[in-house]
């Protein structure tokens, strides 16, 4: 009777396990919204087809429905000519182009699903880096012939490095609504300094106020 109770129990606490397991691996966080967009410089060299012969790129997300995206993809050509494509992702079944939105906030170690390569790809590293004028949280992975690097908050990606056989690519972030510019040294300290120097010098124009009327209420009397 007891080993049949260890073995339930034991089946139990394993169900469990895995149970959590699938609930760990499914869940994706989403973060972008309608009306967010992020524009792009574009750097090629060597000898790239047409479609990738570009100087700019504009990615914007048209709809949000659960993990389910929808974007439009807009490019300038170097001779000028802009092209568009409304395309769909799902980040939960790894539908993610080039790796272009993918879940939000996840930690180094932690895994996205790339349904096209079919492979689960790991966050390699984490760091504060500043794109699109405000310094993010940035992470990055880095696999034979790519280099990449998502805002972690939105899970967007900032930089794509890709070296191909005949030519390279590189996309880089620069202007966005999605996060606000950041005013030059205005971190949390110099804020909360600026902040208080602000609060004194008002108290003391009041209080310089004040004294000037009292004293010139006392003159009078």
């Amino acid at each position: 009777m007891e080993k049949k109770l260890v073995l339930a129990v034991a089946s139990a606490a394993l169900l469990v396990f895995c149970v959590s397991c699938d609930a760990v691996l499914s869940e994706v966080s989403v973060a972008v919204r309608d009306g967010d967009w992020i524009e792009y410089n574009v750097t090629t060299t060597g000898n790239p087809p047409e479609e990738h012969n570009v100087s700019w790129a504009r990615m914007e997300i048209l709809h949000v429905n659960g993990s389910e995206i929808r974007i439009n993809s807009t490019s300038q050509a170097r001779n000028g000519t802009v092209s568009s494509l409304i395309m769909t992702l799902n980040v939960e079944k790894g539908q993610i182009g080039a790796w272009w939105i993918i879940p939000a906030n996840l930690d180094p170690g932690a895994m996205f699903y790339d349904a096209f390569l079919d492979v689960n790809v790991t966050i390699f590293g984490e760091q504060k880096l500043e794109y699109a004028g405000a310094v993010r949280d940035i992470t990055n992975t880095t696999v034979p012939g790519r280099v990449k690097r998502w805002d972690k908050a939105t899970g967007v990606f900032v930089l794509s490095d890709d070296e191909l056989p005949d030519y390279s690519i590189k996309v880089s972030a620069y202007r966005t609504n999605i996060w606000s510019p950041q005013i030059p040294g205005s971190d949390s300290t110099t804020y909360y300094v600026t902040a208080f120097v602000v609060t004194l010098a008002a108290v003391g124009i009041v209080l310089l106020i004040f004294m000037r009327r009292r004293k010139k209420n006392g003159a009078s009397n």
